[in-house]
């Protein structure tokens, strides 16, 4: 605990980049250890490698795909892939974010709450996901497994913006070997990132970036069901009186933190994207069987019609000769099929993403009224 400086404002300027990967860990927090939040990040490593091992030799083995859930939306798998990583520096980014965001959510919520919060931001990113795939339509979407804690932490991030925009961190800007860290509101950061989700596909398609949006979604909707009203205006209580950790809240924001247009925005655009997906996800999948094969040259995929097909992974081998220079040699193919879905679960989880969603906007717009902010 440290009361607030004035110099802590300085803290702003150039630095080198492994101080800034460190600068940006920093936020307005209260005085609480997060057990549930370090519970988790050590759940997530001590899966790390056994699940990395599952996902190298058979990704479909701890990933679940969206053809999957749209069939059998209780899937044990939904959980299981919330802790497979499927490398370094995606668990390291993702603790990361779990390490900066959560001690706050955690801290409002209380351990029992938080972890249950946590899972269902996770199963509702599963769905946005699934959904988000089904609207795309193509095999190679539907049968790609979906690994990663990104959408939980997603929620949580969403929760943060709703409990703690008055807080404060750094967000650090790179050039090369140099790096600018900048102070800046706590819901001006969560826009930054939340506009990194709109740009990622063009950047990298294979992240799941409407697991992100479906689970920040889910984070703003729940955060008013499940915060300990009277636990917050206590931590706010002792924040506004200089007892928190980090960097310093907005001045006059410490009790009653107040939202901004950039705040709404930011809701009402992730909102619309995820209620897009959920309304175009819903189109039906009667009698429609999607079929993968992967090779070294890439996917090959068809959707045909026909009886219910259980999902099935086949791995083969193919000698395959070239005339110049003569020589043939073996490779390795993979073969997904699986369909079709469940219509009735395909509704259902769109009117989960659909309403959950549709709260987040109302939650955006009533949380003046809610006597923790």
């Amino acid at each position: 605990m440290r009361r607030l400086r004035a110099e802590d404002e300085e803290e702003e300027g150039w630095t080198n980049p492994l101080a800034a990967g460190f600068k940006e860990l920093k936020d307005t927090s209260p005085h609480h250890t997060p057990y549930a939040t370090y519970g988790l990040i050590v759940v997530n490593a001590v899966l790390f490698f056994p699940l990395l091992g599952m996902l190298f030799k058979n990704p479909w083995s701890a990933g679940l795909t969206p053809s999957e859930f749209l069939d059998n939306p209780l899937n044990p798998r939904v959980l299981i892939s919330m802790f497979a990583h499927g490398g370094i520096l995606h668990i390291l980014g993702n603790m990361a974010f779990l390490y900066k965001y959560g001690d706050n959510v955690e801290a409002a919520m209380g351990r029992a709450r938080y972890l249950l919060f946590y899972l269902a931001a996770g199963y509702v990113a599963a769905a946005s996901q699934a959904l988000f795939a089904s609207a795309v339509g193509g095999a190679k979407s539907m049968l790609t497994p979906m690994v990663g804690a990104s959408g939980a932490i997603s929620g949580v991030v969403g929760a943060y913006l709703y409990l703690w925009p008055g807080a404060r961190t750094y967000r650090c800007f790179c050039l090369r070997y140099a790096c600018y860290c900048k102070l800046l509101k706590a819901r001006h950061d969560v826009a930054i990132w939340a506009g990194f989700q709109f740009v990622t596909p063009l950047i990298e398609p294979s992240v799941a970036v409407f697991a992100h949006m479906g689970g920040f979604a889910a984070g703003v909707a729940l955060a008013p069901f499940l915060v300990d009203r009277r636990r917050v205006e206590e931590l706010r209580r002792q924040i506004a009186g200089g007892l928190y950790k980090g960097p310093p809240p907005e001045e006059g924001e410490a009790e009653r933190p107040s939202w901004d247009a950039v705040a709404w925005a930011t809701v009402a655009l992730i909102a619309t994207a995820v209620i897009a997906a959920a309304l175009a996800g819903a189109k039906s999948h009667y009698g429609k069987i999607y079929h993968a094969q992967l090779g070294p040259k890439g996917v090959t995929y068809d959707e045909s019609t026909g009886p219910p097909t259980p999902f099935t992974v086949r791995e083969y081998t193919n000698t395959e000769c070239y005339y110049w220079p003569y020589v043939c040699t073996e490779i390795r193919y993979v073969e997904v099929v699986h369909g079709p879905s469940n219509n009735l679960a395909v509704g259902l989880t769109s009117l989960l993403v659909f309403a959950t969603a549709a709260a987040s906007v109302y939650s955006s717009l009533v949380q003046s009224r809610y006597e923790i902010l």
